[in-house]
């Protein structure tokens, strides 16, 4: 520290003007936090207080109604719901193509691009690869012939052309009713 030469009542006023000053500094700040955290948490208050009344709501519509009144209101909602869940029962078509068409895929054949256009018989599948021998490609084609969702299922007699990554398109057919 350094020495003051300023006279005590001098330094006295120089400190409590500082204190004062620091005082309201603090002050200020903590006013200001204050504000900004009012003004951030203002419209999550808002939306909470909607969700509260809407839940109040919303318990309050099933305690005065929520069960159908006759046993054909009960059968009616129970067939509707049944309707629903086998409308989702089996993984849609295009799920069902996709896993037959990769899960028969050998080591050695390696598709680019798989086209499905679905239509209101099944569909059609169009698959576009590279083979690495004729072989791979002939398995590949026996495995997809085997799949009772597949039905079409052949080679092209240019595929088999070379020996050796051998560029192939298969079209076939989706059959929708197979399991």
């Amino acid at each position: 520290m350094g020495i003051n030469l300023l006279p005590p009542p001098v330094q006295k006023k120089i400190f409590g003007a500082y204190y004062i000053r620091l005082a309201a500094l603090f002050f200020t700040a903590f006013a200001a936090a204050v504000i900004i955290g009012t003004l951030l948490f203002a419209p999550s208050f808002f939306i909470s207080r909607a969700d509260a009344e809407a839940a109040a709501q919303y318990l309050a519509a099933l305690k005065t109604g929520g069960a159908p009144a006759s046993s054909a209101e009960t059968l009616a909602a129970f067939t509707e719901e049944i309707s629903l869940l086998q409308t989702f029962a089996r993984p849609p078509l295009a799920a069902r193509v996709l896993s037959a068409v990769t899960t028969s895929l050998p080591s050695g054949v390696y598709l680019s691009s798989i086209d499905i256009t679905p239509s209101d018989t099944g569909g059609k599948v169009s698959l576009s690869g590279i083979a690495g021998t004729r072989q791979d490609l002939l398995d590949y084609t026996a495995a997809l012939q085997k799949n009772p969702l597949l039905s079409g299922v052949s080679v092209p007699v240019s595929a088999l052309a070379g020996s050796r990554n051998l560029p192939f398109t298969l079209a076939f057919s989706v059959n929708p009713q197979s399991p």
